[in-house]
């Protein structure tokens, strides 16, 4: 939950941030701890499950979200570059930008429906969005997008870059960019940098560096909203899935495996 340091420190730690230091983990879920300047959250899970599906433990899904508020879309070139240090990964871990707001904090942010969500995956290096989202990928990560070449482990260093401008997300491991992701756009949706930090054991991530890079810019408010297009929900099936196509220019093969939910 929140950082418990007390009602007058709390607001003078959030007053004092505010003007000095608007780059922090903002809040996280029961089983995480923000440390005291906010760039470190740890999360302590049950034990891990034998044989690394979902085992005799319960799970205790676990999301932390960033304080720094970002606009879907913007006039100008605007682009929200992250650093996240994996200082510990024992189970699963998703990293991106979701538009609930902090709602889900004491679950997996990448498995939700409700939101706009898009995150690369620990396992696989997949990408995964509303439009795949699955309770428990840690078995099924060949369900998600086609993304990174590998996903990533404890001592990897992840950037998340956000462009409000362009209008994608794109992440890197240790230097090496992968591809765009095209997000969801509208004048009165927000996103926020997330991870989700697993159902077990104990994974810890630092925040090493952050930058807002251009002209924040709102759009006018008498600009035309362009007509929503419908998105198609589509969860893997209880039979089977398609490794979903790169969200690169260049689409990939379709190409089917089995998966159950």
């Amino acid at each position: 939950g929140w950082r418990d340091t007390g009602i007058f420190g709390d607001a003078l730690d959030l007053i004092t941030r505010w003007y000095h230091n608007t780059s922090y983990w903002l809040c996280c879920g029961d089983q995480s701890k923000l440390s005291a300047d906010g760039k470190i959250v740890d999360y302590q899970g049950n034990h891990l499950p034998s044989g690394g599906g979902e085992g005799d433990t319960e799970k205790q899904p676990n999301s932390c979200y960033h304080s720094v508020v970002m606009p879907s879309m913007s006039a100008k070139q605007v682009e929200y570059v992250f650093k996240l240090k994996i200082v510990s990964l024992e189970d699963i871990m998703t990293i991106g930008i979701d538009s609930s707001d902090t709602l889900h904090l004491n679950d997996d942010f990448s498995s939700q429906i409700d939101a706009y969500q898009y995150s690369y995956f620990s396992k696989g290096g997949t990408s995964w969005t509303r439009n795949n989202a699955m309770h428990d990928k840690r078995t099924k990560e060949y369900c998600g997008y086609t993304y990174g070449v590998y996903g990533f482990i404890t001592g990897d260093v992840v950037t998340v870059r956000f462009n409000s401008f362009a209008g994608h997300v794109s992440f890197s491991k240790n230097g090496e960019r992968y591809g765009n992701i095209t997000v969801h756009q509208t004048k009165s949706l927000r996103y926020r940098l997330c991870i989700f930090l697993g159902d077990y054991g104990y994974q810890s991530v630092k925040l090493t560096d952050y930058e807002r890079i251009g002209d924040d810019v709102d759009v006018d408010d008498d600009e035309e909203e362009e007509e929503e297009e419908e998105e198609e929900e589509t969860n893997c099936s209880e039979k089977e899935c398609k490794n979903q196509p790169t969200q690169e220019a260049e689409q990939q093969e379709e190409e089917q495996v089995a998966c159950v939910d």
